[in-house]
């Protein structure tokens, strides 16, 4: 049988180490020991400024997946586990980071998401420290914390729809669309909404968020709009969306925070 002995490591392999093994583990053998093994080579793969929580999860996502046949939330649990250990060591460690977040950084990190996250009790462990609850919101928030770590706007974040609205809100840099005539509030959509912008639906019934990923003039004429969204039919998922949305209040943008 395997057997690893944590005095063999060091830095973030520790840390790793640590989260497989639980806090006071000193030796990994069998299965944890090979899980680490391939833990610790993909992570060192990794470019240090491009860690992030999406960036970890998803590729050992794709790394443990005979492992998550066999348990599919406890092995959540421990990627989650993994992540967060490498996430805190970088961050205490004053490691090499990406300055500049750009759009297209909002929205690939969205995308790690996909075709992973299949179910509620998925999308609650990864994105609502595990309290049974819609998490549409819950996403919006983790996966901005995420990116923009200590240059994360004060008072961001919410597990509630009306609390991301409210931040828009407060911040001025949320417009109320469903007061637009359609073909405005089309046209205004077209020229004003960006990707990794945050939209708001809180009309006839509706509480949902998503972030923008892309918005498109149809040949038509019509506009269109690509959302990444937490919480859509339980999963994470790609959607597309109507500018005459019934649903649809309006959009927070976030330009302060994300660059082109």
């Amino acid at each position: 049988m395997t057997s690893l002995s944590i005095e063999n490591y060091t830095g973030v392999s520790v840390e790793i180490f640590k989260a497989i093994g639980g806090k006071n583990a000193k030796q990994l053998t069998g299965q944890n020991a090979s899980i680490f093994e391939k833990v610790d080579k993909a992570i060192k793969e990794i470019k240090s400024e491009d860690i992030s929580f999406s960036k970890i999860f998803s590729t050992l996502y794709d790394l443990l997946s005979d492992v998550i046949k066999n348990g599919l939330y406890s092995t959540i649990r421990l990627i989650k586990n993994i992540s967060n250990s490498i996430i805190n060591y970088f961050s205490q460690n004053n490691l090499p980071k990406k300055d500049n977040i750009r759009r297209e950084d909002v929205v690939s990190s969205c995308k790690d998401y996909l075709h992973k996250v299949n179910d509620q009790k998925t999308g609650n462990i990864l994105f609502s420290e595990e309290r049974i609850e819609y998490w549409c919101a819950d996403t919006v928030s983790k996966i901005y914390e995420d990116i923009l770590g200590d240059k994360l706007p004060k008072n961001f974040g919410s597990s509630a729809v009306s609390g991301l609205k409210a931040f828009g809100e407060r911040e001025k840099c949320y417009t109320e669309t469903s007061t637009m005539t359609k073909q405005k509030r089309a046209q205004w959509i077209l020229d004003n909404v960006k990707p990794g912008d945050i939209m708001i639906q809180k009309r006839n019934g509706v509480s949902h968020t998503g972030i923008i990923e892309e918005v498109i003039k149809n040949e038509d004429g019509s506009v269109t709009f690509k959302t990444l969204e937490g919480n859509y039919s339980k999963k994470f998922s790609e959607v597309t969306r109507s500018s005459d949305d019934k649903g649809l209040s309006g959009f927070i943008s976030m330009a302060k925070w994300v660059e082109e």
